[in-house]
């Protein structure tokens, strides 16, 4: 925002950065990138290491284990370079040290893994906004992410007759205000709840498995007007158009087809998507083999 004044005689500019959602909305003022920083300093990348040994340690852990005191420095040694690989990842260097400790925060004992638990726990009461805003707000490049994600786990697992699988997952959730919350069939709980649901790939092979993609499912009734305000609220973008889970599912397989980064000759699903005849016709004329589970009342004729 932009507007000139007089001083001493003089036009001076004055440059605001609008910081609220709400107000930038009102205004038009559109949201710019930040410049790419470079990396983190020694003292940082120290920082980062004692950062994850140092919260939730139990000693007790180390008898029940069954594993060395000096193990558990090397595993927090590994995870920090093991996060340094996605390091270009981030457009600034506090991005990182954020997301090192949303990433530690997941794999300790803290007890409730959302951004204020973990920010308390990791970084002091100062951080909790930051790390709030590196989860609500923040931009990273999810792409180069989750490709270089998926290029590290072909070296490690992938094989020629390795098999995709797709699966739902649900979340219960207490409230309204999560994006794509609704009452719907929830799996944990065996019923109708109201929760978030997801579409999940994942990838086997004899070598190990392993996480490959997923995306959140937008209940068609997010698409209604009466869910306009929740979904600008939320972030969802106003392009987004209503997907089934099918379609998700095969969105996500044939970009793994396209991306070619993990070999497979085999696709899994449980009776849901299995059940679903465009969903097994797609894989077909993809020349996957496919092993699905169906319905029982689903009638299957002898070839």
């Amino acid at each position: 925002l932009k507007k000139g004044y007089r001083y001493h005689g003089k036009v001076k500019e004055v440059y605001v950065y609008v910081v609220e959602e709400e107000f930038r909305r009102i205004i038009g003022c559109e949201r710019r990138s930040y410049p790419q920083e470079g990396s983190l300093t020694t003292q940082e990348e120290e920082r980062l290491r004692m950062m994850i040994q140092e919260v939730g340690y139990n000693p007790d852990l180390i008898d029940w284990a069954g594993i060395e005191e000096e193990v558990v420095g090397r595993i927090a040694e590994e995870l920090v370079e093991f996060h340094r690989l996605f390091g270009d990842c981030f457009r600034r260097k506090e991005q990182r040290l954020l997301g090192q400790s949303y990433l530690g925060g997941l794999l300790s004992d803290v007890p409730r893994k959302n951004g204020e638990a973990i920010a308390l726990a990791f970084l002091g009461p100062r951080a909790v906004r930051c790390q709030q805003n590196f989860l609500s707000r923040y931009l990273w490049d999810e792409e180069r992410m989750l490709e270089r994600h998926q290029g590290l786990l072909a070296e490690a697992v992938g094989e020629e007759d390795g098999m995709h699988t797709v699966d739902s997952t649900e979340i219960p959730k207490k409230g309204k205000e999560s994006v794509g919350v609704a009452r719907q069939y929830c799996g944990n709980l065996g019923k109708r709840e109201n929760c978030q649901s997801g579409v999940f790939v994942g990838y086997t092979s004899r070598k190990g498995y392993g996480l490959v993609d997923r995306r959140l499912y937008v209940p068609k009734i997010w698409f209604e007007e009466q869910y306009a305000e929740r979904r600008r609220k939320c972030g969802i973008p106003s392009e987004l158009q209503f997907q089934t889970k099918i379609e998700i599912a095969l969105e996500l397989l044939e970009k793994q087809m396209q991306r070619g980064l993990l070999a497979g000759r085999w696709i899994g699903s449980d009776s849901f998507f299995g059940s679903d005849a465009a969903f097994r016709d797609t894989i077909a004329r993809w020349g996957k083999l496919y092993l699905a589970e169906i319905r029982s009342n689903i009638q299957v004729l002898p070839l």
